[in-house]
């Protein structure tokens, strides 16, 4: 929803999103929701969870906020005064 709004990422000529494109503003975005599938139990997992090592929950963190922070940025700077 917030790619199509800011006009962000490239589709393919099958309507997806390419994965390979070195241009992706949305990549960083992609790789927090698998890292949360991946690490949460949020849909039943059994077995032993998994932590993340504190650099790691670190990265996720701060890449969330700048992710938030650019897109709220780029609303305000395109939206009409």
């Amino acid at each position: 929803m917030a790619a199509k709004a800011l006009n962000s990422g490239t589709k393919s000529t099958h309507g997806r999103t390419d994965q390979g494109d070195p241009g992706r503003r949305d990549e960083p975005c992609d790789s927090l929701g698998t890292l949360r599938n991946r690490l949460s139990d949020s849909h039943g997992r059994g077995g032993m969870p998994v932590r993340p090592s504190p650099r790691h929950a670190s990265l996720a963190v701060n890449t969330a906020g700048a992710a938030a922070t650019f897109l709220v940025e780029t609303h305000l700077e395109r939206k009409p005064a």
